[in-house]
């Protein structure tokens, strides 16, 4: 099996992006404010010496917001909650990959999981009482839950194959993933409990 995919990040103007842009939800906020994770590169040659470290933004009309502003680690994976109050995102500040979230303006800083392995890639619920996220506890990536206040964890994939990158569906009753399982990155969905796997 081929180690889990890697994708590099893109280049634009002075700053270096980190995943994806995502877009506020319409309805709550202007369609043209979004988030995003980069770093400011000044020079090229200290980005691929490893001296940098990503942020996380809020851009809209007329402003650009550092909302993290953490120099010594790296805050990647910002998704944007549906009500457009809160952000959950991965930071290695604690010196491992875990889940934090804050609200739109920076403060409130919590954090989400604890544990020794890497827990990235986390998503929101329609109604944001739950976080699904991307994990390696258990020695290979799979798909865990929990609910955002209480911290309740539930393992959702079983598999040896990496099971990552989740997505909640808009109606809130399936979670779509890539997976590996079947010898090629294929996109399944399943019911918010695990089951009905397709």
């Amino acid at each position: 099996q081929p180690e889990r995919p890697i994708y590099e990040p893109l280049y634009f103007e002075t700053h270096r992006l980190h995943g994806a842009v995502q877009n506020a939800p319409q309805g709550n906020t202007p369609e043209y404010n979004f988030i995003y994770s980069a770093t400011a590169v000044q020079n090229l040659d200290e980005y691929d010496e490893g001296k940098y470290n990503y942020e996380i933004y809020y851009y809209g009309s007329g402003f650009n917001t550092n909302l993290t502003n953490y120099e010594d680690a790296n805050d990647v994976y910002p998704r944007l909650n549906p009500g457009c109050t809160h952000i959950v995102f991965t930071s290695d500040r604690t010196g491992n990959l875990e889940l934090f979230s804050m609200t739109t303006d920076g403060g409130n800083l919590t954090q989400l999981t604890w544990d020794n392995a890497s827990d990235v890639r986390p998503d929101w619920s329609p109604d944001s009482g739950w976080i699904v996220w991307e994990s390696y506890r258990d020695g290979q990536a799979e798909i865990y839950i929990q609910t955002y206040y209480a911290g309740n964890v539930t393992r959702l994939t079983q598999d040896d194959a990496f099971d990552g990158m989740p997505a909640w569906s808009p109606d809130g009753s399936k979670i779509a993933f890539v997976s590996y399982r079947t010898g090629g990155y294929r996109i399944y969905t399943m019911n918010t409990d695990g089951s009905g796997l397709t």
